[in-house]
């Protein structure tokens, strides 16, 4: 039994963020089975009965499918559809691919940085430091030496794997979402046109523009 939230805003009122739970509620609310939803939402077959059963048990997903069936009821939303669940199988999809992508790109590193030959390397153990051979000379006086360079593309790669990752929760932030700093504009004031009114407000504007500790006390 879910227990009644007091007024105001509630988080059933947001969709879930595990994209699958999300799935899984609405399928049900959409008139699927525990198993059915569970399935479609991206669940394994094999477990989609114990796992469905479990999910709804759920207080948060209990939640959910309550205020989406009181919403249906109203008449206020429109449940899922073919394909806004096409849409929403694929984002599922395509995060757990980028997680089996990180995941691998990861296993690299820590296979590297666990490397014995890597131990006494500067930033061997990071994981990041590749070995090559290089040919020194020629001839009877080549010798072959180990080069180490930072593997630069891979730690590029992990960052844009973990990008679109984390696009597809929606979590990532562009240039343009973040806040822009105030704008500073500098003009010349000609020192004679300013009148006796506004000598004070001229001065208090030339204070704060020195840096803190330099300010004389206002």
């Amino acid at each position: 039994m879910v227990k009644k939230e007091a007024a105001g805003h509630s988080q059933s009122e947001e969709a879930l963020k595990d994209l699958r739970h999300e799935a899984f509620a609405r399928y049900v609310v959409e008139g699927k089975s525990h198993r059915e939803a569970a399935i479609l939402a991206g669940f394994s077959k094999k477990s989609a009965s114990s796992q469905g059963s479990q999910l709804a048990k759920r207080l948060n997903i209990a939640k959910r499918i309550q205020f989406l069936q009181g919403q249906v009821a109203e008449n206020t939303i429109h449940i899922v559809t073919k394909p806004s669940a096409f849409s929403l199988q694929s984002r599922i999809k395509r995060f757990e691919m980028y997680t089996e992508i990180h995941d691998r790109l990861w296993r690299i590193v820590k296979e590297r940085a666990a490397d014995p030959a890597m131990e006494k390397v500067p930033g061997g153990q990071s994981g990041f430091i590749v070995r090559t051979l290089k040919a020194l000379g020629t001839g009877s006086n080549m010798k072959v030496v180990p080069e180490y360079t930072t593997d630069t593309a891979l730690a590029k790669e992990i960052r844009a794997v973990a990008k679109q990752a984390a696009i597809e929760l929606g979590q990532w932030k562009s240039d343009h979402d973040q806040p822009k700093p105030d704008k500073i504009q500098f003009c010349w004031v000609d020192p004679g046109s300013i009148t006796d009114e506004e000598t004070p407000a001229v001065e208090e504007q030339e204070r704060l523009m020195l840096p803190p500790k330099s300010r004389p006390a206002a």
